[in-house]
């Protein structure tokens, strides 16, 4: 019986530590393998490749927005990083567009524009738009280098 109890506190103990987000914290004051910011960077490239996976299915629409979705997130939070933290989603890429920050804003706008119209279920949506906005979604990614140096 005391074996059993014993087991549970330890189990207890261990779930504790790893759902409280303490090492979170101590994984994001380092840098990781690819040279991104600890958690932000894994939960970005996790979502990522959630995204990537995803657009492999080419039979389901609803993969594809899904997929979007991912990625706009991404991107999204990428804005964030690089200090648009207090603005919206519009104004974060109007303002960089302005700024001429990055090349490859218009083609994000493009995508940014074809997961709007993938949203509306009423307009026709193909898998190969999906692809191109994916890619330009990549793109974006890559110049910002949230996800770190070497991982796109």
């Amino acid at each position: 019986v005391s074996f059993a109890v014993c087991a549970l506190l330890i189990g207890g103990i261990f779930y504790a530590v790893t759902n409280s987000g303490y090492l979170d914290f101590r994984s994001d004051l380092r840098r990781d393998f690819w040279g991104g910011k600890g958690i932000v960077a894994k939960k970005m490239r996790r979502k990522w490749k959630s995204a990537v996976n995803r657009m492999q299915n080419r039979a389901s629409r609803a993969e594809w927005i899904a997929a979007m979705k991912d990625a706009e997130s991404v991107a999204q939070e990428a804005f964030r990083i690089k200090g648009y933290s207090a603005l919206n989603d519009d104004d974060r890429s109007r303002i960089a567009y302005e700024a001429n920050e990055y090349t490859t804003l218009p083609e994000l706008k493009e995508a940014q524009t074809a997961y709007q119209k993938a949203k509306n279920d009423g307009t026709p949506f193909t898998h190969e738009e999906a692809v191109v906005a994916l890619r330009a979604y990549k793109k974006f990614i890559r110049e910002t280098g949230i996800l770190g140096a070497g991982y796109l």
